[in-house]
């Protein structure tokens, strides 16, 4: 049993597998140096943190978030996205790991016994049983690398770079698959005698398996994966471009609804001194009523622009945090 053991670890750890295809290189995009509408340098700029909500200084959003974050299904259900493609990850690994079982069997049996006549016998067996396959190819290694990629896009929502990975795997499926097969135990029909020398078994088999002729399923296969590939490597490319502009976009917004506040602050202050200065006409006795009501009015009207203008600056700064991916900590 120990050679039969010491055998299979030879195989196992004396032969090395090679990989097939091209290493994942990601897709190169070119990324603008600075926004056109950005202000100061980038020694000034501030990025915005996780929790850039609290900024507004609300505490009725800050409930307001925290009960989405607590009972949003669409959350949960991304959560639970990436708990199963982790769990994918530890399923692909596993092929590259052998494989051992053990079993006993107890059977009675009756049965003519050459010299003897029919007889009763108890046979027991006990057997250890290992196999391993091979990644010569780096089938396997493709699909573990295929799981974690798919992992990280679970956390990112971007699959191109496990669709790159899936078609190493159809690549290497058209190399042949090698599968080393190990066991051994005792077999004897007496339980106390089990695990005597005399009643030890064992057996050892390598197996060999070429693809030769599949209809053309596995190049089928490869080509159906560069195609997709191509296909979101070009929506990845749009899907970034329209990321750069919704910023861009959000800067621009962010910034007029900025000036215009500005302008409609000093609107507002102008308004209030007009007012006054009316008030004090009318107690001085140049003017009447009617002059204070429509001083009074234009005040009213700039405040209530005001407070709109307000709020397309905040609702611009929403959209610029929301094109921004939400937040995050510079590291």
């Amino acid at each position: 049993m120990a050679s039969t053991v010491a055998l299979f670890a030879a195989l196992w750890g004396g032969l090395g597998g090679c990989s097939v295809g091209p290493a994942y290189k990601g897709p190169e995009i070119k990324v603008p140096t600075q926004w056109q509408e950005s202000a100061g340098s980038a020694a000034d700029s501030v990025w915005p943190a996780a929790d850039w909500w609290r900024g507004f200084g609300s505490p009725q959003l800050d409930s307001l978030i925290a009960e989405a974050q607590r009972s949003n299904d669409d959350l949960a259900g991304a959560v639970a996205r990436v708990q199963e493609a982790d769990a994918q990850v530890r399923i692909a690994g596993a092929a590259l790991l052998p494989s051992l079982d053990a079993g006993f069997t107890a059977t009675r049996e009756r049965g003519a016994i050459s010299g003897a006549g029919p007889r009763v016998f108890n046979v027991f067996s006990a057997e250890l049983t290992a196999s391993y396959e091979l990644d010569f190819w780096g089938k396997n290694r493709a699909l573990r690398a295929a799981a974690r990629a798919a992992a990280v896009a679970s956390r990112y929502d971007q699959q191109t770079v496990a669709l790159t990975v899936i078609s190493s795997v159809a690549r290497a499926a058209l190399f042949p698959s090698i599968q080393l097969t190990a066991g051994g135990g005792y077999e004897s029909s007496a339980l106390t005698s089990l695990v005597s020398p005399p009643n030890r078994v064992y057996s050892v088999s390598a197996g060999l398996l070429q693809p030769i002729f599949h209809g053309g399923v596995l190049r089928g296969q490869g080509a159906y994966s560069k195609a997709r590939y191509t296909e979101l490597l070009t929506t990845y490319h749009k899907t970034v471009l329209t990321a750069f502009s919704n910023v861009e976009g959000a800067l621009v917004a962010a910034q007029q609804t900025a000036e215009q506040r500005k302008r409609q602050q000093d609107a507002v202050a102008t308004a209030h001194r007009a007012f006054e200065f009316a008030q004090q006409q009318m107690s001085a006795g140049t003017v009447n009523i009617l002059t204070v009501l429509g001083t009074e009015n234009a005040l009213f009207s700039a405040q209530d622009q005001l407070v709109q203008v307000n709020y397309l600056h905040l609702q611009s700064l929403v959209d610029l945090f929301t094109a921004l991916g939400g937040g995050w900590q510079q590291g």
